[in-house]
């Protein structure tokens, strides 16, 4: 019988159990549910190998990132990532982030510019926040059209990146109980057939906590629905007291 080789990465997770080493991730919720402040956090975390969420179970393998911000806009997110203390990242660990221009990944240039910046970057994982925002009026409801979309990344995940995409989705019929579900992601669902891994996002009442649900895990078994908070931390920096926001893993839902 022939021997079989299995080309790939030796680890499976830049953040363990949550973001795998290459492929695609979608982090859903609806508008306003935290999930641009949980990316944020992400693209932090791998920047600087630090465990996620100040968590031991998250244990993240440092990775250059690129975040594209083609939603809030330069001035919402510099004060975000002041917020989140991205100004102590030390400048060789420093994410590469293109806010305030208009992006559309539907269109060949704009996607080989991509790439582009990518390799010449050494860039190993892409944050895009939105979906909506970049993919230049897709047909979010078509197969077809979702699926020749999400096939652009397929040359990325091929090289061993992962694409973390930011999108959202229904907010919970009233009455309804239990997590969010996938089926609720805006669109067809060939979105969700083509991830790896993911992620929804459910605020809670009290505005210093959400949840995380893993609701779809390629690589392995799906991990419990966990809390986390976010609350306001006056620090001190260079002689000035300043306030930060810290976010920290609060146990399984």
């Amino acid at each position: 019988m022939p021997r079989v080789t299995f080309i790939g990465p030796k680890e499976e997770w830049r953040v363990h159990s949550l973001i795998p080493m290459q492929g695609m991730v979608i982090i859903a919720a609806p508008s306003g549910e935290k999930k641009t402040w949980f990316a944020l956090e992400l693209t932090k975390s791998i920047s600087t190998g630090s465990h996620f969420l100040a968590h031991e179970g998250f244990k993240t393998h440092h990775s250059k990132v690129l975040y594209i911000d083609a939603e809030m806009g330069p001035k919402i997110l510099q004060k975000r990532c002041r917020l989140l203390g991205f100004d102590s990242i030390p400048e060789q660990y420093a994410p590469l982030i293109i806010t305030g221009t208009e992006v559309n990944l539907k269109t060949d240039e704009a996607f080989e510019y991509l790439e582009r910046l990518i390799e010449e970057n050494n860039i190993e994982v892409l944050v895009i926040d939105t979906l909506r925002a970049v993919a230049g009026g897709l047909e979010e409801d078509s197969a077809v059209a979702v699926r020749e979309f999400y096939q652009r990344f397929n040359r990325l995940k091929n090289n061993g990146k992962v694409v973390i995409i930011l999108d959202h989705n229904r907010k919970p019929d009233r009455g309804s109980h239990g997590g969010p579900r996938k089926e609720q992601v805006l669109g067809s669902q060939d979105k969700i057939a083509n991830a790896e891994v993911v992620l929804m996002i459910k605020g809670d009442v009290n505005p210093s906590y959400f949840t995380v649900h893993q609701v779809k895990n390629r690589t392995g078994i799906e991990i419990k629905p966990f809390n986390v908070g976010i609350r306001d931390i006056p620090s001190n920096v260079g002689g000035m007291d300043v306030v930060r926001i810290e976010m920290n893993y609060e146990g399984e839902l």
